[in-house]
């Protein structure tokens, strides 16, 4: 059967949950906030470790330990301009969205907002986050507006999100992380989002949707600087 191929394969797409306020297209990234739990039996994510070690060397910063729920909002408050999570994540539409932390403790969508500090924080800094937890990347709706993780960090001031936006295998979200930052630092001025339109074709080509599943928040035109 002949058919098209999908609209994000064939074009730069970003999304944004404003209609009045648009994105920036020049970004800064110089450092990190890295969010990595360590988890243990089924629940381990045996690239957490290097990913996290990764990202650090690419844009040193603090990986946070033990991500507990008191330190994860300490550090998000530090005014870094990238923060990266490795770990795991649930979409509950009725309840919302959650990342799983060390301890069985929780950080959702609706628990961000409560961090005290966290809006001037984001304000002063305008960080990129990226997201590396299934399912995160979804907008649920609610009576005040889209709600989610993606939408509470642009409403926080994030610059763009990185999020996907169903359960991805561990490998390949590790290895999407890698390529994402490699490029982004060796070909200064190229967008982002065309980045993850190269990582989408993958997903056809394969038959593994979790190169399809990542969504990238922010203006499709939006560079490094």
């Amino acid at each position: 059967m002949e058919r098209e191929s999908a609209l994000g394969v064939d074009c730069t797409v970003g999304r944004w949950i404003y209609k009045s306020k648009a994105p920036r297209q020049t970004l800064r990234l110089t450092n990190s906030t890295i969010v990595a739990p360590s988890y243990s039996g089924s629940q381990t994510l045996a690239q957490s470790g290097p990913e996290a070690n990764a990202v650090n060397l690419a844009f040193p910063g603090k990986i946070v330990r033990p991500a507990s729920f008191d330190e994860v909002a300490s550090e998000l408050k530090q005014s870094r301009s990238l923060v990266h999570f490795v770990c795991h994540g649930k979409d509950e539409t009725a309840k919302g969205q959650l990342l799983l932390l060390d301890g069985g403790q929780q950080l959702t969508d609706t628990g961000l907002r409560g961090i005290l500090g966290l809006k001037e924080a984001f304000a002063k800094r305008a960080p990129v986050v990226f997201l590396n937890a299934c399912e995160v990347g979804r907008g649920n709706p609610a009576l005040i507006g889209p709600r989610g993780f993606a939408a509470q960090f642009i409403k926080l001031g994030a610059l763009a999100v990185i999020a996907p936006l169903w359960s991805v295998e561990d490998s390949i979200a590790h290895e999407i992380a890698l390529e994402f930052y490699l490029k982004a630092k060796a070909r200064s001025g190229r967008p982002l989002a065309e980045i993850f339109q190269e990582i989408r074709k993958r997903a056809y080509q394969s038959g593994r949707d979790s190169y399809a599943a990542y969504c990238f928040f922010g203006d499709p035109l939006a560079r490094v600087d």
